[in-house]
């Protein structure tokens, strides 16, 4: 079996790229072989998979031209995916998302089945400018393409119901995957995990002061749906029983414009590796994510299979994703308010807590996902 997997970038930072890596190494494994189509990416570690990795040239135009571009780009290179005369039986093309849409269309006419792995389009209300003009083009082509696909396959009921179902239409089959959570505790082949992108600054122990360490889950992004900037209410509220309390965040120093107030409490730990990563979330007391809008939400699985006490809004796919109903939190203020809880030892403990986390363990495995996409996969006909 063969699958072509495309997605504007191939590299560890991002959510979506990390979740396609994990299933090319696990389809690899179970024997399938794997074709890469991207942008941008970390062709290293790529090759760790396959040496089938093609590069589209760089586009010099438009952005919101890009999907289209691309897709021209792909239906020239038919040789390189369905020589001529070859029967496209046994092959599948996996979408990651933009820019990819209108290739879904060149697949169906070299007859190979795609499936879109839907992560979901995030809010874009707030934008402005080519911002939101590529928010707005990225759904203008889902609504276009979905349709034309074999399977779409959201990572959650959340995007199932708010995004796949409304653009791909009742004629598509819609077959919701969650996602694993346990590949940086041994649920799958640590090597290729261990040559992700480097840490700036992740060196630095937790354990500088005896005050409480809180990592705040998520890229560090303000002004957006990420809502990075609704972090300082909740420090605010801790430091004030906390004195030391430090608030570890995945930004450089560089990347911060922090309140003079805590910029002795926050501390930019870079990008880390994911390994880094692992271990900083392991020694951190508590794991908070401040977002206002999450498909998934891929940390705050990780730290929950490190066993560890995660607060999140009560917004997305969060209900789906938390262990237990405990730590959705209505707004800012009740984050602080649990947060403190938790630091107490009054929240998100005991028998009740270990019992939740023991079958979040067993639930959200890669092992379990990435046996549904094969079989999924392997089901598929040629169009």
């Amino acid at each position: 079996m063969h699958l072509i997997i495309c997605n504007e970038r191939l590299l560890f930072r991002f959510g979506v790229d990390r979740v396609l890596l994990l299933l090319a190494q696990g389809l690899k494994a179970a024997g399938w072989h794997i074709t890469f189509v991207a942008h941008r990416a970390n062709h290293d570690v790529l090759r760790r998979i396959t040496d089938d990795v093609y590069t589209p040239p760089p586009h010099n135009g438009p952005y919101t031209e890009l999907d289209h571009v691309t897709a021209q780009w792909l239906r020239d290179q038919r040789h390189l995916f369905v020589p001529a005369g070859k029967d496209p039986a046994g092959t599948v093309a996996l979408i990651g998302g933009w820019p990819f849409y209108a290739s879904i269309a060149v697949f169906r006419q070299w007859g190979i089945p795609t499936v879109a792995l839907d992560c979901g389009g995030v809010p874009y209300e707030d934008m402005q400018g080519p911002a939101r003009l590529v928010q707005e083009r990225l759904r203008a082509q889902r609504r276009e393409f979905l349709p034309e696909a074999q399977v779409v396959t959201p990572i959650s009921h959340f995007v199932s119901r708010s995004q796949s179902l409304p653009d791909a239409g009742t004629g598509v089959q819609i077959a919701m995957i969650h996602l694993g959570s346990d590949h940086l505790t041994g649920g799958v082949d640590q090597s290729l995990w261990q040559q992700g992108h480097q840490t700036h600054n992740a060196h630095i122990a937790s354990d500088v002061n005896d005050g409480p360490v809180i990592i705040n889950l998520g890229r560090w992004e303000t002004g957006n749906y990420k809502n990075s900037e609704g972090l300082y209410p909740i420090a605010r509220q801790i430091i004030a029983v906390h004195p030391k309390a430090r608030f570890n965040v995945l930004a450089t120093a560089e990347e911060l414009q922090l309140p003079s107030d805590l910029k002795e409490h926050i501390v930019p730990l870079g990008h880390p590796s994911d390994a880094d990563l692992n271990a900083l979330m392991a020694k951190a007391q508590l794991g908070i994510s401040v977002s206002h809008w999450e498909g998934f939400n891929l940390p705050l699985a990780e730290m929950q299979q490190l066993r560890k006490p995660v607060l999140v809004l009560n917004i997305g796919a969060h209900p789906e994703v938390v262990a237990d109903p405990q730590q959705l939190c209505r707004d800012e203020n009740d984050i602080a308010e649990k947060a403190l809880r938790v630091l107490a030892g009054e929240l998100l403990t005991g028998p009740a807590w270990d019992a939740n986390l023991d079958t979040f363990q067993q639930t959200f495995t890669w092992k379990r996902t990435i046996q549904a996409y094969a079989e999924l996969l392997g089901s598929l006909s040629p169009v």
